[in-house]
C-alpha cells in the first residue's frame, strides 16, 4: 500500500479490524483497496489526463480509504441505513429470467415487483454503479465551472474524491461472481457436480483467499490505460454479464481444494477479477471525466 494510506490507517485502525471480520460479503479490506489503488496508479495526469487534485496530497489515500466504505454502511449497528444499503451490492441474474438488466433503480423495482419479488430481492448493483458514476460525472462538471468562473474549486474536487472512491466499491463488487448469483454463498437447486452447499463460500473466497494468496503487483501489471465508454450503461452490462459467467468457476475451484491450498492459475484467476473491477472503474473515473465537458 501506499505510504500515503500510512496515517489513515494508524488512526482507523481498530476500525479496519472490526469490519474485516463483520463485513461478509464484499471482497474484504485488502481486495477493495487493491482493486482503487491499482485504479489510481494508472490514473493519468496532465493536460491529456485528469485535473492535478485527482492524485494530490491525502487525495489518493482519501480513494483508497473509501473502496471500503458501503460495506461500513451494511456492516454497520444502524438498521435503516443497513436496510437500504445491503441491495445496491449484487444482482441475482437468474432471477431476471432472462430479462435486460434493469439499469434504473425505479424501473428495477417496478420490473421486480411485477415478476413477484421483494423490491430488495433481486439487487440493484447496474443501477448504483451509474447512479455513482453519474454524481462523478457532475462533480467533475462542477470542478470545470468552478474554474471557468474563477471560484473556488475546493467542494467539487473533494466531491470528486469522494464519488470517485465510492464507485469503487460497487465496481468491485461487480468483478466478483459470488455478487451476481442466486449461489452467492452456497450451490442452490440441482448440483450434478456435487458443489458446495454448506454456507460459507463467499467469505472464504473473496475474503481469506485474497488476504492469503494475493497481492496487488499482479492487478497493478494487468491495468492499462483508461479507456473512453462510448455507451457506460451498455459496458456496466457487459462487464457484469462476464462476471456472472464465472459464478460455476468459483465452485470449481472450491471443489478441488484450489481456495485451500491454490495453484498459480487459481492466484491469475483471482488477481484477474480484481483487475477487472480495477480497470473498469479506471474507464468509469476517465469517462465521467471527459464527458463532463459542457
Amino acid at each position: 500500500m501506499k505510504r500515503s494510506l500510512q496515517p489513515l490507517r494508524a488512526f482507523f485502525a481498530p476500525l479496519f479490524l472490526l469490519l474485516t471480520f463483520s463485513s461478509a460479503f464484499g471482497w474484504g479490506l485488502k481486495g477493495h483497496e487493491i482493486t482503487n489503488q491499482a485504479a489510481i496508479d494508472k490514473a493519468p495526469l496532465g493536460d491529456l489526463g485528469f485535473p492535478s487534485f485527482f492524485k494530490s496530497g491525502e487525495n489518493v489515500a482519501w480513494i483508497v480509504y473509501l473502496a471500503m466504505e458501503p460495506d461500513r454502511w451494511t456492516g454497520s449497528v444502524e438498521a435503516e441505513l443497513k436496510a437500504g444499503e445491503s441491495s445496491n451490492h449484487f444482482l441475482d441474474f437468474e432471477l431476471l429470467n432472462g430479462s435486460e438488466t434493469p439499469k434504473d433503480r425505479l424501473v428495477a423495482i417496478g420490473f421486480y415487483g411485477a415478476n413477484g419479488y421483494k423490491p430488495d430481492q433481486v439487487g440493484y448493483l447496474p443501477a448504483t454503479i451509474l447512479e455513482t458514476f453519474e454524481k462523478l460525472k457532475i462533480s467533475f462538471r462542477e470542478y470545470r465551472n468552478a474554474r471557468k468562473n474563477g471560484q473556488s474549486t475546493l467542494p467539487a474536487e473533494r466531491d470528486s474524491i469522494y464519488y470517485a472512491g465510492i464507485l469503487g466499491h460497487y465496481v468491485a463488487d461487480g468483478a466478483e461472481p459470488l455478487h451476481l448469483t442466486i449461489k452467492y454463498d452456497a450451490w442452490k437447486g440441482e448440483n450434478p457436480n456435487g458443489y458446495r452447499t454448506e454456507k460459507g463460500l463467499h467469505a472464504k473466497f473473496e475474503t481469506v483467499f485474497v488476504d492469503n494468496f494475493v497481492t496487488s503487483a499482479p492487478v497493478q501489471a494487468s491495468v492499462t490505460a483508461p479507456r473512453l465508454l462510448d455507451d457506460p450503461p451498455r459496458a456496466v452490462d457487459d462487464f457484469l454479464r462476464d462476471t456472472f459467467s464465472l459464478v460455476e468457476t468459483v465452485y470449481q475451484l472450491e471443489k478441488r481444494g484450489e481456495l485451500d491450498k491454490p495453484s498459480e492459475d487459481t492466484k491469475t484467476f483471482v488477481a484477474k477479477r480484481l483487475a477487472m473491477g480495477s480497470q473498469m472503474l479506471l474507464d468509469l473515473w476517465w469517462t465521467a471525466w471527459k464527458k463532463s465537458e459542457p
